[in-house]
């Protein structure tokens, strides 16, 4: 409880510092499901924990800022541990269509938190579009990246921990830009690649929660409620001393 505390104490819960509310809000423009931004920089300037390449920090998030769910960076998965080859290629040089291959994790923009050489490397790139008007570098993804897409090209759209069809209507097979997890469904669920292939005849589709967390949740807080409760229970019978 003391640690709980302490932590709460500076306003943000152990959580770390806002810097992005409103600097990403070209990102995710009204009416449009927004696909997420590759940043670089220093990892002091990135938002929450960040992985490194060469020495630079680097961390996806879906604009126009980070939500608490993405402050904290997971081990690495095969999503992850696919982005960070493909990385890796461009550096090498193996690849002058980056936007096309980050299209693949949903990834519509290329943005640095300040100056890096490896800015050089995406202006090289056929499918990137440099804009000049922002205070840091910015790349626009000219290749159509989204996060969940349907096999007749829709574009779904977020909603709650899932997604649901644009029009309402049902769409056959949905692939989900995220680490392959068996928990997405409902629906026929495979793994492509790295990826999520839900073959489902409705219009949503949704993550489970992972049940023991869930109960192991639901425990902490009944053990919350009782400690409150013998408080007030001992001060009541303090009281009529």
């Amino acid at each position: 409880m003391v640690g709980t505390f302490a932590l709460a104490g500076p306003g943000r819960a152990g959580l770390p510092d806002d810097t992005l509310t409103g600097t990403f809000a070209f990102a995710a423009p009204p009416g449009v499901e927004p696909s997420r931004v590759l940043l670089f920089g220093d990892a002091s300037t990135l938002p929450g924990t960040s992985r490194d390449i060469d020495g630079l920090g680097y961390r996806v998030f879906v604009p126009p800022y980070p939500t608490s769910s993405e402050a904290f960076l997971n081990e690495e998965r095969l999503g992850d541990q696919a982005l960070q080859s493909l990385l890796e290629d461009l550096i090498d040089g193996r690849s002058r269509r980056a936007g096309s291959a980050l299209a693949d994790f949903g990834i519509g923009w290329v943005a640095f938190t300040e100056s890096s050489p490896l800015e050089a490397l995406f202006e090289s790139q056929l499918d990137l579009v440099t804009l000049r008007s922002l205070d840091f570098p910015v790349f626009r993804n000219e290749a159509p990246a989204a996060i969940v897409r349907s096999s007749d090209g829709a574009v779904w759209l977020a909603e709650g921990t899932g997604y649901s069809a644009p029009d309402g209507g049902s769409t056959g097979e949905v692939f989900v830009a995220a680490n392959a997890d068996f928990r997405w469904g409902p629906g026929d669920w495979s793994q492509s690649d790295w990826g999520n292939l839900i073959s489902t005849t409705g219009s949503e589709i949704r993550f489970s929660a992972y049940g023991p967390r869930r109960l192991a949740a639901f425990g902490a807080l009944l053990w919350l409620l009782g400690l409150g409760a013998a408080f007030f229970a001992a001060r009541i019978r303090w009281n009529r001393r």
